[in-house]
């Protein structure tokens, strides 16, 4: 799939959309940093930024387009060992049995 065509035909048709990164990952996870996604208003992804516990995640993508600036979202396993603080990172907590 190219992204970048996707983009600009969302931007033709005046569609909104966010683009999503991963810039870190770390076990267990099935993506890796550079994996890119398109997010849709109503959560749709197309791309790959994780697997079905990171894609319980893109309504915070919505939010971000509202308020128009990027976020870094921090996706971390549920009851997982503590983790430091991100200043300015938005955290998620993955209820996936995995914790990936």
């Amino acid at each position: 799939m190219d992204l970048s065509a996707r983009a600009a035909e969302l931007t033709g048709e005046r569609r909104p959309f966010v683009r999503a990164t991963v810039v870190r990952a770390q076990q267990p996870t099935s993506t890796r940093p550079g994996d890119r996604a398109i997010v849709l208003p109503d959560g749709m992804i197309e791309g790959f930024v994780g697997g079905h516990c990171a894609q319980n995640s893109a309504p915070r993508g919505a939010r971000c387009r509202r308020v128009g600036e990027s976020v870094l979202l921090r996706i971390l396993p549920d009851g997982g060992p503590a983790f430091p603080d991100a200043p300015g990172a938005d955290v998620v907590v993955n209820p996936c049995l995995s914790g990936g």
